[in-house]
């Protein structure tokens, strides 16, 4: 039908962003279902060109009056083959988390290391830590140790090592953690994985972000007074601080699946506002609306406070 006088054309439908959600869907149901592993994400940035394969293929088809569906068709067709090379890649070695196809170790052993920061006369501090795609666990120093932080790591996939920066006002701290810049992909057979240890005795307001990676953050033994969690495609346990007084947390999560322990000593009360997450909540809890309570919230002599955002995630509150 001719457009009427005065009317711009009408455009088509664009196929790339559907294109796009479909390729990532199918990469997370892997992940999910353990065909794929988290490492994965740590590689596909080698196939940025599909996107602008897929915008050429919109604007010739576009052009040449063929319409959205077929458009659609040829766009589900660089999908399948996107994948397919992926699964390629993953038996060729080249993934992490694959065996080789020809059966036998060919992979670079990780390598191993750490780094750390000296306590000294430091008696509170702010801790960032940004992490990307690998395996992250954090956890309490032994209580007489003379550290502020110690980061042992080993090197994978992405081949990023752990940098600590540290600035210092008086007994306070500003503490930073971050991956080099000179990032190196290889095909070893681990991803990278951080443990990171904090000093138990020292009050902290931690910030830790994650992209994607399958994670284990044991603050139970740690004095945090605030945590800002920030998530994308990982699996995340947290357990929160058995005795440090009042804790408020604040996470936000993307496609993530998240176990958050609250210790049985600890009052708890979280706030949600997450649109399409599954939250899971043990016997422990009473819920209104969008809040979940413990029965000893208002009389417990240790707090937590968790205002919670999730995307489309799955959220276990034990």
């Amino acid at each position: 039908m001719a457009s009427e006088p005065g009317r711009p054309p009408r455009r088509g439908f664009s196929v790339v962003g559907p294109a796009i959600l479909i390729t990532l869907g199918i990469i997370f149901l892997l992940n999910s279902l353990e065909i794929v592993p988290w490492s994965v994400w740590g590689t596909l940035w080698r196939f940025w060109p599909i996107i602008l394969i897929l915008f050429g293929v919109q604007i010739i088809l576009g052009r040449t009056g063929a319409g959205w569906g077929i458009s659609f068709l040829v766009a589900i067709a660089i999908v399948v083959l996107l994948v397919g090379v992926i699964v390629a890649a993953a038996n060729a070695g080249w993934i992490s988390g694959f065996p080789s196809g020809a059966g036998t170790e060919t992979h670079q052993a990780a390598q191993p290391g750490s780094v750390s920061q000296d306590l000294g006369a430091i008696q509170e501090a702010r801790a960032n830590i940004d992490f990307g795609a690998g395996r992250l666990e954090l956890d309490a120093l032994p209580s007489n140790s003379d550290k502020l932080v110690t980061v042992d790591y080993s090197v994978g996939t992405v081949g990023r090592i752990p940098r600590i920066r540290l600035t210092q006002n008086g007994r306070q701290a500003n503490l930073s953690i971050t991956g080099s810049d000179d990032i190196r992909f290889t095909p070893r057979a681990q991803p990278d994985q951080w443990t990171v240890h904090l000093n138990p005795a020292t009050p902290l307001d931690l910030t830790v972000r994650v992209g994607a990676s399958q994670g284990s953050l044991d603050l139970r033994g740690l004095m945090v007074r605030t945590l800002n969690l920030d998530v994308g495609a990982s699996s995340t346990v947290v357990g929160f601080p058995a005795a440090a007084g009042a804790t408020a947390a604040f996470i936000n999560a993307g496609a993530a699946t998240l176990d958050l322990e609250i210790p049985p000593e600890v009052g708890a009360r979280i706030v949600s506002s997450s649109g399409l997450a599954s939250i899971n909540a043990s016997s422990r809890f009473s819920r209104s609306g969008d809040v979940y309570t413990t029965g000893d919230y208002q009389t417990a002599a240790n707090r937590l406070n968790i205002e919670l955002k999730a995307g489309v995630s799955t959220v276990n509150l034990k």
